[in-house]
């Protein structure tokens, strides 16, 4: 991560709760991860935010599998 960024991993967030959730923390100048399982909701989610001038980034993730959550946070980390 560049420079310290603050980055927030937010899962669940391609709708609902999950996604005001990230829109709250991103106006707060969050750098954030729009971490959910279907990978075309998380993309159009970002792209909303980017379009506010918010820092978004869509992620894949399957919450349930550890492999999956800890090749997420590597691949955040190296952002």
């Amino acid at each position: 991560m560049a420079d310290q960024e603050k980055v927030a991993i937010v899962t669940g967030s391609a709708a609902g709760i999950g996604e005001a959730a990230a829109l709250a923390i991103a106006r707060r100048g969050f750098k954030v991860v729009i971490a959910d399982l279907r990978e075309d909701a998380a993309k159009e989610t970002a792209e909303r935010f980017q379009s506010k001038g918010l820092k978004a980034t869509p992620v894949a993730v399957d919450v349930g599998d550890p492999a999956a959550v800890k090749a997420m946070v590597q691949q955040v980390e190296d952002l």
